[in-house]
């Protein structure tokens, strides 16, 4: 996805009673849901050629494997003979979810969906983890899930991972003006400017070469007909970093407690490996 066409996904519905605008703070119901309704009629075929990164990420030494249960998505499509299987695929999410906000998987489900980019034929596990799912409701009412991540189907290559949208904790509402809000963080983000860098060679154990402040998005009261005066539940800050090798990954932080949202790694030629 283009710096420039993400912005046309600017409100959607997160959870009931909040929406998040703004660039980078789209939530879903669940990214296998999301993916299946854009690629449902788009060939989902294996792959001839692409490259594969063979960067490896070990996970934390405190990594401990919990019991949890893996559920392959009805619509997913069949998997290509090279590569993970569902459950091995869910493994390394699981590390990559310890890896990034020290969660354990332990008796949640984790839903599994084999999904083929349609701009480099890629081919990738996504995942979506719930505490409570239940197989016979629709996606809409199963929520959005505690955590989502894509790997590489093949090499278990780290590619996107958020964890759920939700209001703040340790502050009140406050009023949103977008404009205002992107230009005082674009001149005061140093702090998220810095743990962009950290969550980025984190997750991918790249080498940084810039990091630039993207937006403010906010998650908001789902009020309708949307007043004039918005009111944020919370805030986040966007980034664009770059590594040496010329990769660019989009990195959205919570404004108050400084967590990851998001991170997702951006194809190259205007595609985009986008959870959140």
């Amino acid at each position: 996805m283009k710096k420039s066409d993400a912005i046309k996904i600017i409100s959607k519905t997160v959870f009931a009673g909040a929406v998040a605008i703004g660039l980078c703070s789209v939530a879903f119901t669940g990214f296998n849901n999301k993916v299946i309704a854009s690629e449902m009629k788009k060939q989902t075929s294996s792959p001839t050629t692409y490259n594969i990164k063979t960067i490896k990420i070990e996970p934390s030494e405190d990594y401990v494997k919990e019991d949890y249960k893996v559920i392959i998505n009805r619509l997913s499509p069949a998997k290509d003979i090279n590569s993970l299987s569902a459950e091995a695929a869910a493994e390394i999410g699981a590390k990559y979810i310890w890896n990034m906000y020290k969660a354990s998987l332990k008796e949640k489900v984790v839903v599994m969906y084999y999904n083929v980019s349609p701009i480099t034929s890629e081919t990738r596990w996504i995942g979506d983890v719930y505490e409570n799912y239940d197989q016979t409701q629709t996606p809409g009412a199963l929520g959005e899930p505690d955590y989502s991540f894509m790997i590489n189907s093949i090499s278990g290559e780290r590619q996107s991972i958020q964890m759920k949208h939700s209001p703040s904790k340790i502050s009140k509402p406050i009023p949103f003006d977008e404009k205002k809000a992107n230009a005082y963080y674009k001149e005061n983000c140093e702090e998220y400017k810095e743990l962009a860098m950290k969550f980025t060679k984190e997750s991918y154990g790249v080498k940084v070469a810039s990091t630039d402040f993207d937006s403010v998005s906010a998650l908001l009261e789902n009020v309708r007909p949307r007043p004039e005066n918005l009111e944020a539940i919370r805030l986040y800050i966007n980034f664009i970093v770059v590594d040496t090798e010329g990769t660019e990954y989009s990195v959205s932080i919570t404004e108050d407690t400084k967590e990851l949202q998001s991170i997702n790694s951006i194809e190259p030629d205007g595609g985009s490996d986008y959870l959140g």
